[in-house]
């Protein structure tokens, strides 16, 4: 984070857009507390979402996202979609992807 964002940033979040919405990641450090500290003083809406590090996470994402799509898979394949993903299947987007390339349940 450079000194140009956080500036931007901290003024952004003292008077906020009400139509928009402003997603920040926080990977840690001292200098990147300050625009979340910032929107709790103000009481913004927020939220605090885990890495997903592990293989059990990545496997309970993806049964989480198969039940939220209303679709089945059965445990071989939701471990083949967790390896075939990687690193990336913390994003719900090519889960989504996935199951729209498959018809059925």
């Amino acid at each position: 984070m450079n000194d140009s964002f956080l500036t931007d940033a901290l003024s952004y979040i003292s008077a906020p857009d009400p139509d928009a919405m402003l997603i920040l990641r926080h990977d840690g450090g001292t200098r990147g507390k300050a625009p979340p500290r910032c929107g709790a003083r103000r009481r913004l809406q927020s939220c605090e979402i885990p890495a997903v590090k592990y293989p059990n996470e990545k496997i309970a994402l993806v049964r989480d996202e198969v039940a939220r799509a209303r679709r089945r898979m059965t445990a071989e394949a939701v471990e083949a979609l967790v390896d075939a993903h990687g690193n990336d299947v913390g994003s719900s987007s090519p889960l989504r992807r996935s199951f729209s390339d498959v018809e059925g349940r």
